[in-house]
């Protein structure tokens, strides 16, 4: 699925699940697989599993992105659905459940660096130079996003996906899958989104499965340091959401902040899509905009995969709603 928030990446009604339910397996068995299967039941079992896998292999990001398990899947099924639940979508909800086991039995690399299993790579009928929302619509399977646009500026066209090296921009055109457009305000190259080595692996930066880390000496993932181990001669655990203190070299919890809490002090990090804002009361952790609310500021942040089509195009002063895109939207 085509992540279209500056990272990446459903609520089950039935399922009250907290973030330390999800640590320990990838969810449960996504369900009926019989040609009765709906959309919405297909993206919420998605939404599970894809969450679960989430926490188990990038905590530190599910925090700061969603910090609760029924939050994260409340937002991920509407992803999944504005992006399949869709016009020119070539795959049924039935087929998208074999999708989801691809998801489910992925490795870690695929789920932090977004790399499809191959059960979801379904074409779409949409010609190349058609206007698309997600890659699942085109028949090239690449839907390369613009930043400006009518009436709704989140709509790209099909297209050829760039390949290692072309230069790219992570809001525009898509990097081939198995590839990725670093995060950036200027243009980059495609890159290989890389192998994440197992303990013993040769690696280069931060290219090891989670609880490892690549050490700059030796150049092999090592064993992170857990919370409360000493970091004095290897890094924390950072998908754990660990920092070191240096005075003591220890590892501990980075300082998370919940929205409304005091993000003043140094190192503090919001959690849950909020974020740290000045004003003339204290500097603390805002609550994003809700779907629906007004938007359009800087200081009035949507909350993915909910965008402010004003500010995405780039006019921050123009007042908006935040709004879910949805595929019917960028169809003629």
């Amino acid at each position: 699925m085509k992540c279209r928030l500056a990272c990446t990446i459903m609520v089950l009604s039935a399922c009250n699940a907290t973030p330390s339910d999800n640590r320990t397996g990838h969810g449960d068995t996504p369900g009926d697989t019989s040609p009765n299967v709906t959309w919405n039941e297909a993206c919420s079992a998605f939404a599970e599993v894809f969450c679960g896998r989430l926490v188990e292999c990038n905590y530190f990001t599910f925090v700061l992105m969603y910090d609760e398990a029924a939050f994260c899947r409340d937002r991920t099924q509407k992803s999944c659905l504005a992006d399949y639940d869709a016009t020119n979508v070539g795959m049924s909800a039935n087929e998208f459940v074999d999708c989801v086991e691809g998801w489910r039995n992925a490795d870690c690399g695929a789920i932090v660096n977004s790399i499809p299993p191959p059960a979801c790579m379904v074409p779409g009928t949409a010609e190349n130079g058609d206007s698309c929302l997600s890659d699942a619509q085109c028949k090239s399977l690449y839907c390369g996003q613009t930043s400006s646009g009518e009436p709704w500026s989140f709509c790209g066209v099909c297209t050829n996906a760039l390949e290692l090296g072309d230069e790219c921009h992570y809001l525009t055109t898509p990097c081939k899958h198995g590839l990725t457009c670093p995060v950036s305000y200027y243009p980059t190259q495609c890159q290989e989104a890389g192998y994440m080595g197992r303990a013993g692996d040769a690696c280069e930066q931060d290219g090891c499965l989670p609880h490892l880390y690549c050490n700059e000496v030796t150049h092999l993932c090592e064993a992170a340091a857990a919370l409360g181990e000493s970091c004095e001669s290897r890094e924390c655990d950072y998908r754990e959401g660990l920092v070191c203190l240096e005075d003591v070299s220890t590892c501990a919890l980075r300082d998370f902040k919940q929205p409304g809490e005091s993000c003043e002090a140094a190192g503090a990090m919001c959690v849950g899509s909020s974020f740290c804002i000045a004003t003339n009361q204290g500097t603390f952790c805002q609550y994003p905009t809700g779907d629906g609310e007004p938007c359009g500021t800087w200081n009035e942040k949507c909350v993915w995969p909910a965008l402010c089509p004003d500010l995405f195009a780039g006019s921050p002063w123009e007042e908006s709603n935040c709004v879910v895109p949805s595929a019917s939207y960028c169809v003629p």
